[in-house]
């Protein structure tokens, strides 16, 4: 394997010999992981990114979520039918389960993958 980059990186293993339980020589290993620690990068960049969008979604989507649950908390609900009153209801615990919703996405983000509970549908 030839690299032409300027640097690379080494994995090096040191294991001692013994003949008798004397030290007779040391084995030494050189392991080139350049490619390795190239993944590595690519994946805590990746994972940065997913944070990164988390955080941007929550804060982007929770403002108004909370602001229409705000309004609909103040709300004279008094003046709607009992129809209507179903109705507004029905959109509090939608918008309480989409708040739910998008807060444990911010926290699947920022866990570990073993973390996180298998997710049936």
């Amino acid at each position: 394997m030839r690299y032409q980059a300027d640097s690379f990186w080494i994995r090096t293993e040191f294991v001692p010999i013994r003949i008798h339980d004397q030290l007779s020589s040391v084995m030494i290993n050189f392991q080139n992981v350049s490619d390795m620690k190239k993944i590595e990068k690519e994946s805590s960049d990746k994972k940065k990114q997913l944070e990164h969008i988390a955080w941007y979604h929550s804060h982007k989507t929770m403002e108004p979520l909370v602001s229409l649950l705000g309004l609909m908390a103040i709300f004279d609900k008094n003046s709607l039918t009992d129809e209507n009153k179903e109705i507004m209801n029905y959109m509090v615990t939608t918008a309480e389960n989409l708040k739910e919703v998008i807060t444990n996405d911010v926290k699947y983000a920022t866990t570990t993958p073993a973390a996180i509970p298998s997710l049936t549908l």
